[in-house]
């Protein structure tokens, strides 16, 4: 693999090299989607030794607060939108895809360093068993239309008794009118 630097880095961590390669992918993909962990703070309380199994990754994601999911897929099967994403290289390996471009792709590679590469596309692409590590923060939703202001009504009770407390001033007065 070539490799040109283009600037992208993740927070440097001195026990990074201690994770497995797979760990260390997770770690910089959460760094990118803004979630910065030491190596310690992102294996606490899940065993790990040796090898991590994809189970293991997405418990590890989950109890930071990010949905995961593992998905066949490959490179040129990969939208933008899902970027930056984790994919499974056939060494063993693992990279964060940033881009993908008509000749390269910029990834972060941690045996490269914590800095994005880019890569010859079908070199890389050839690499890759077509396992790609999805991640979202969870809580994260598209916002609704909030013209009504009945879903903004928060508070105890079913939500029927919750709006008619909203409007009770409507029903007192459309009872004394009538």
């Amino acid at each position: 693999m070539s490799n040109s630097e283009t600037g992208t880095a993740i927070p440097s961590d001195n026990q990074a090299a201690e994770l497995p390669v797979l760990l260390q992918g997770v770690r910089a993909l959460m760094a990118l989607l803004g979630h910065t962990l030491s190596s310690e703070a992102l294996v606490a309380g899940i065993p790990v030794g040796g090898a991590v199994s994809q189970q293991q990754v997405l418990r590890i994601c989950s109890a930071h607060g990010f949905n995961a999911s593992w998905q066949k897929r490959a490179l040129d099967k990969l939208p933008a939108l899902l970027l930056p994403c984790l994919v499974l290289r056939s060494d063993g390996g693992a990279a964060v895809v940033l881009r993908i471009g008509a000749d390269t792709v910029t990834a972060i590679v941690p045996e490269m360093g914590e800095t994005s590469v880019e890569l010859p596309r079908d070199t890389f692409a050839s690499e890759l068993t077509g396992e790609v590590l999805l991640l979202k923060r969870e809580g994260v939703r598209s916002t609704g239309d909030d013209r009504s202001g009945i879903d903004a009504l928060v508070g105890e009770g079913h939500w029927f008794w919750r709006v008619i407390a909203h409007f009770r001033g409507y029903y007192v007065e459309a009872g004394i009118t009538a």
